[in-house]
């Protein structure tokens, strides 16, 4: 039997007998900074260096006056805002409002999310999606049955599906006599965060959660027109149209601009319904749903995968525990990619499945969000705050449950800056002003554009933003603004921060 050899964490292996090189991804680098520590002081060379004149630039006592300006905004009249800033260095207060009051995070709740990651895992640590096979191979023919087991890789996709049929392949299997096995038995079988709320399904903002996740557990379909009016809308569903089953109770309007049709996916279920008109001559229509059961989805399309490549399979593809005791590799993917896209795109599949990893790592298998917030809080009292005056539900901050304040989250940011080793890949991943990410489209082309390094957070009538500042003086600050119960429009509440993190980019070094 030929075999294929496990790839090491340290690095992607090389080709040869029996070796399979396995494709790794690995954080991207952040254009806003490259940081190299030398006597406790960050540089950010990919920042132009701009000389900040005396006349442009403010003092402590002026920016405070110039917050208390903002807040007397009529807009926040019926808003909770608490505020906390520092100077991460050395922790002098330069501003401080509620500091110490709860509020709902939001998705800035994925920094404590990300700093109990970085704490808690090891620096090389890979989300494992393996292959085991429980009988040997004659003829080509695998005897038994092929199992994956899912590692909660929450960014494993078409390529990385078609990796393990790659393994298959190279292992000389042409035909699978048994099942196809998915083993999701590493995470708990609990798919929704504490406190999601029951309408936000199909959003793929609140996807199912799985050790075998694919494809973000989500499906895309696009409907268009028929050339005809009174034709069916055209539907197609993506990557994996076979998962689904499609009624389609639409039509094609005669009408300019008779644009009502709507998808949907019926609760509990992987039935997608079209309904409603497209005129004749309107565009395409694209709708991203969640699917229900990410694992069979999974399955599915490394089935898919494996037709791809010639290789049949004679069973069927079903839930189970791995119990192949002949492990045919894995792919892997990095902490920091998972990181990365978690907070630059905020997403909660990776927040989720990154808080059950934790909690699979510090206390055993199967991983879940409670055991995931136990060792949240082991280490919040680590950094100096106290997980018991807080309220911990998920690790996105989805939850309406979660209740934070501004002083934590500025506590963690600080702890972070002085973890020297691990820094860099806990700054590197959040959004920058004007550069990339939630904070793309945000202080772009003024002072602060490039020089804020923070995660977004927005849930109904709250909008949050935590991070660094790096002042025109090259000074870094730590802040944190948080607004709930605001029951106008959130883009208000991000102009309020922006104005305020344009003025700290401009305070001056001196105390």
């Amino acid at each position: 039997m030929k075999s294929v050899t496990e790839i090491g964490r340290d690095g992607p292996g090389t080709s040869g007998a029996g070796t399979v090189p396995v494709r790794r991804r690995s954080g991207p680098c952040s254009r806003f900074a490259r940081i190299i520590a030398v006597v406790s002081i960050l540089l950010f060379t990919a920042l132009p260096h701009r000389a900040l004149s005396q006349e442009g630039s403010l003092g402590v006592a002026e920016f405070r006056s110039r917050l208390e300006v903002l807040l007397a905004d009529s807009i926040l009249s019926r808003a909770s805002v608490g505020i906390d800033i520092v100077r991460v260095e050395d922790g002098t207060p330069i501003a401080s409002i509620n500091a110490d009051k709860l509020f709902h995070p939001g998705s800035t709740m994925k920094l404590v999310t990300s700093a109990a990651a970085i704490a808690t895992l090891p620096a090389d640590y890979g989300f494992r999606t393996e292959l085991f096979a429980d009988a040997g191979i004659r003829d080509s023919t695998l005897q038994g049955d092929l199992y994956v087991r899912g590692g909660g890789d929450p960014l494993f996709d078409i390529p990385d599906v078609d990796s393990l049929a790659a393994l298959v392949e190279l292992a000389g299997i042409r035909r699978i006599g048994g099942d196809l096995v998915g083993d999701e038995s590493r995470f708990d079988t609990l798919h929704w965060g504490k406190g999601w709320q029951w309408d936000d399904e199909p959003r793929t903002e609140e996807a199912f959660l799985s050790a075998l996740s694919f494809h973000e557990n989500s499906v895309t379909v696009t409907v268009g027109p028929a050339p005809r009016a009174g034709g069916e809308l055209s539907v197609t569903v993506g990557p994996v149209p076979g998962y689904f089953t499609v009624v389609n109770l639409s039509s094609t309007s005669g009408a300019r601009g008779d644009d009502t049709v709507t998808v949907r996916r019926p609760v509990g279920t992987n039935r997608i319904v079209v309904e409603g008109h497209l005129s004749r001559t309107s565009p395409n229509r694209t709708f991203d749903l969640s699917v229900f059961n990410p694992a069979g989805y999974f399955l599915e399309a490394l089935r898919t995968a494996l037709a791809g490549r010639g290789i049949t399979l004679r069973g069927r593809a079903r839930s189970g525990a791995a119990t192949g005791s002949h492990p045919l590799g894995y792919v892997s993917t990095s902490l920091g990619a998972v990181l990365n896209r978690m907070n630059k795109e905020s997403s909660n599949l990776c927040a989720e499945n990154l808080l059950k990893v934790i909690g699979l790592e510090t206390s055993g298998p199967p991983g879940s969000a409670r055991t995931g917030i136990r060792a949240l809080g082991d280490y919040l009292r680590a950094a100096g705050t106290d997980p018991g005056a807080m309220i911990l539900a998920d690790g996105s901050g989805v939850s309406w449950y979660n209740a934070v304040s501004p002083g934590d989250l500025v506590a963690i940011l600080i702890d972070q800056y002085h973890r020297k080793s691990t820094f860099r890949t806990f700054f590197e991943s959040l959004p920058v002003s004007g550069t990339d990410g939630t904070l793309k489209h945000r202080m772009r082309g003024g002072d602060a554009s490039g020089r804020i390094a923070a995660k977004t957070g927005t849930i109904a009538g709250v909008s949050t933003l935590s991070g660094y500042a790096m002042t025109l003086s090259h000074e870094l600050l730590a802040f944190s603004i948080m607004i709930n119960h605001h029951p106008g429009k959130i883009d208000e509440l991000r102009d309020f921060q922006d104005r305020i993190l344009t003025d700290l980019v401009r305070l001056r070094a001196d105390r």
